[in-house]
């Protein structure tokens, strides 16, 4: 069982959280931060956007 919270964040108020799993850059792991606080609309063309460069970039992996 994974669990995205470390040890200290749970025993120290003041431990800083695991960043994202899998994003190498720190802006992203921010930007995404935001998502939560986004309402349902943008949250969803969010979700588009995302799910089409990901279909547009394994479309041209399959080509390739």
């Amino acid at each position: 069982m994974q669990c995205d919270v470390s040890v200290d964040c749970l025993l120290f108020e003041e431990a800083p959280p695991r960043p994202l799993v899998g994003f190498k850059e720190a802006e992203l792991v921010e930007q995404f931060k935001l998502v939560d606080q986004m309402d349902p609309s943008a949250r969803m063309a969010l979700k588009r956007i995302i799910n089409t460069l990901a279909a547009e970039k394994n479309g041209k992996e399959a080509i390739a």
